[in-house]
Order: structure tokens, then sequence, then C-alpha cells
């Protein structure tokens, strides 16, 4: 029979305790790197916000968080010069309970006007939004269907056939938010510019679309408030999926 000696056993727990200090050391760093990495995914935006909203004007903050408009730009043409650009909108909360809306993909421009288009086909159709989006139009060419591109957007399947690399204008904003009754934010938007985008304007739209909404039950004290995904819309473009909140069409005025 073999008898472990005291010494020996002192030194099994010796180590066993730097085994787990270094396993401790290791999940802190571990844990440290996460919050880190959490930190810049959301904190980038929180700061883009931060200084979008600092570097403007009194009149333009009052005007952006005062408006009653559903969504409001600060100019109907959107100036931009270079590859990139950002700029703030605000949206409001008009009906009279909570709602969560849809934001990020739902920007998208259909038209660069004046670029020559050819019969049959459209090469502009192709740089701005997937061509199955396309239409036949007057003279054989091919136009943006802007109720096709509603109706997928009511579905939250608009933009997934086609890589943002591939377009001439894309847009980064936050992905949702969620609005008490008429509530007001103002929101960063990124607008960025391919180096190969024709200096022209461009007709572009944003689509918001309401995803969760808040109902009540019962009321008096007993009245309950459930605040989830929406049910089809009665709108023609949305019999199935979300609502679209608003419709707003804007210009983007590039040059290089």
């Amino acid at each position: 029979m073999r008898i472990f000696s005291g010494k020996r056993s002192k030194k099994g727990a010796l180590d066993l305790s730097i085994n787990a200090i270094v396993v401790l050391i290791l999940a802190i760093t571990m844990l440290g790197l996460g919050l880190a990495f959490i930190r810049g995914l959301f904190g980038g935006a929180v700061q883009k916000l931060t200084d979008i909203y600092g570097s403007l004007n009194e009149e333009d903050k009052k005007t952006l968080m005062t408006s009653q408009e559903q969504v409001t730009f600060l100019q109907s043409d959107i100036q931009v010069s270079g590859r990139s650009v950002n700029i703030p909108f605000a949206i409001r909360n008009v009906r009279g309970s909570r709602i969560g809306l849809k934001i990020k993909n739902n920007f998208f421009c259909f038209d660069a006007i004046g670029v020559p288009k050819q019969a049959g086909q459209n090469s502009v159709l192709g740089r701005l939004v997937d061509t199955t989006y396309g239409e036949a139009s007057t003279g054989g060419t091919q136009t943006v269907s802007t109720t096709r591109i509603a109706s997928d957007i009511c579905t939250g399947t608009f933009g997934q056939s086609m890589q943002a690399s591939a377009k001439w204008i894309t847009f980064g904003t936050y992905d949702e938010r969620d609005l008490d009754s008429n509530q007001a934010v103002v929101l960063p938007l990124t607008i960025n510019v391919a180096s190969d985008a024709p200096s022209t304007t461009y007709s572009c739209a944003f689509f918001p679309t309401v995803i969760r909404t808040e109902t009540t039950s019962g009321s008096g004290a007993g009245a309950t408030s459930n605040f989830a995904a929406v049910q089809p819309s009665q709108q023609p473009e949305c019999q199935s999926g979300y609502q679209i909140y608003q419709k707003q069409y804007f210009n983007i005025v590039y040059t290089k």
C-alpha cells in the first residue's frame, strides 16, 4: 500500500489553487473582451448620435423635436459630396399607444434622374435595388415598382437578395426603435455612396414599419396592456405582415 505524504497533498492543493486562479483570470479576461465588444458595437452608434445631435444648432434641434410629422428630415434634398455623409432625422409616434418600428433596412433609392436607361433593361435599376423590382414602362425601359418594394417591406423580406456592396447608395442607422405615444426621437442616418456612382439626383424613400404595438384589455384597475408583434394590416400592400407607418420620399443630390 502506497501512503501519500502530507507534503505531497499540500503540493496538490497548491496546484489546484493555481489552476483555479488561472481559470478565474481567463474568465475575467474573456468577460472584459465581451463587454468591450458590446460597448464598441452599441457605443459607436450612440456616440454618432451624440456627435450629430451636438453639432445641430438650436433651431434645427427644435425643428426635429417639435415636428408633428411621422418622419422629419431637415431638407427634402439632401446634399452629398464625397463618399458619405451623416445627417439627423426624427420620427414621432403620432398614434395613441406605444409602437415598435423597423427602421434600418427600409431606406432605398429607386431612380437616378437623368442617367440613361437602355431599352429592354435597366442598368440603373440594378445599382439601386434588385432587378426583380423592375417593371416595364413606356418606351420599353424598366422602372422600379415601389408597390412591390412596399409589399416586401411589409413581410420583412426587402433587401435580402442584393448585396449592399453592389448598390450605388446604401444607408445605415438603428435597426429598430420603440416609441411611446407622442414621443419623438432624433436618429442618425449615414448615407454611403459607391465610388462608381454618377453625380446626379437620386429619388429615394423611407418606409418605416410598425412591428410591435401596445394593446389594452379590460378597464379601470383591472386593465392590462400587452406590447407584442402586430397583427396583419388592412392596408392593400400589407395584407399579411407589418404595417407601413409612413411613406417618406426625399432626394439625394450627389456630387463627386
